[in-house]
């Protein structure tokens, strides 16, 4: 395998997002008295909206009526956020878009989220980085833990999906890597690993600088 282009899943990968996101999904259900399950945000990551959706009304029907409302808040933060430059970075994201483009590696991102909260993210650098792809869960019929997403950024690119290196940070995210027939990577944010689940992962590493390393060995 050659690595030649790098996919990127965005919150809780490139930007510090999931934490907050948490934070208003306990905020919501509290204000209606109610107590989400332990696992619930390990279950929606990584995943769009009708994913999400089908957990809830499985689990905590309750939620599927306060989804909206707690996307709403989830955005107010992220806005907010945003106006600061650079206030949701992950720590060696810069160092490894400067690693990425002085090798020449292609660059792209693959989120569930909106290709409008992708951008709206990208806004939030004080650097402008190009990236050859931004696929959104809008451009493809099946979510994580499908590899859809995954395979539709590897066409846009116009490389084989064996080439490409997908960085995660959800379980969702990681078995679509896996299915997809990619490498992956895995760096933990709000969301750990059992014994059985990290038998999808590749590699795990604790920061993006340390994806440098990586493919610096991988160069030799």
């Amino acid at each position: 395998m050659e690595i030649k282009a790098l996919i990127f899943d965005l919150d809780g990968t490139l930007f510090n997002t999931e934490e907050l996101s948490y934070k208003c999904f306990i905020k919501v259900a509290a204000k209606h008295d109610l107590t989400l399950p332990k696992d619930f945000f390990k279950n929606i990551t990584g995943t769009t909206k009708p994913k999400a959706m089908a957990y809830f009304k499985k689990e905590v029907p309750e939620m599927v009526e306060l989804y909206d409302e707690v996307r709403k808040l989830i955005t107010e933060k992220i806005n907010e956020c945003a106006q600061i430059k650079d206030s949701l970075v992950k720590p060696g994201f810069y160092e490894l878009m400067e690693y990425l483009d002085d090798h020449h590696y292609l660059k792209a991102i693959a989120s569930s989220s909106t290709i409008e909260h992708i951008k709206t993210m990208l806004k939030q650098l004080h650097k402008e980085y190009r990236f050859d792809a931004l696929i959104s869960g809008e451009m493809i019929k099946r979510s994580k833990p499908s590899p859809d997403i995954f395979l539709k950024c590897a066409e846009v690119l116009k490389v084989d999906i064996k080439d490409c290196l997908i960085i995660e940070d959800s379980i969702n995210g990681i078995k679509a890597a896996r299915a997809s027939g990619a490498k992956n990577i895995f760096i933990e944010d709000m969301i750990a690993f059992n014994k059985e689940e990290s038998g999808f992962v590749d590699t795990k590493l604790d920061s993006l600088k340390d994806v440098i390393t990586y493919l610096g060995i991988k160069d030799i």
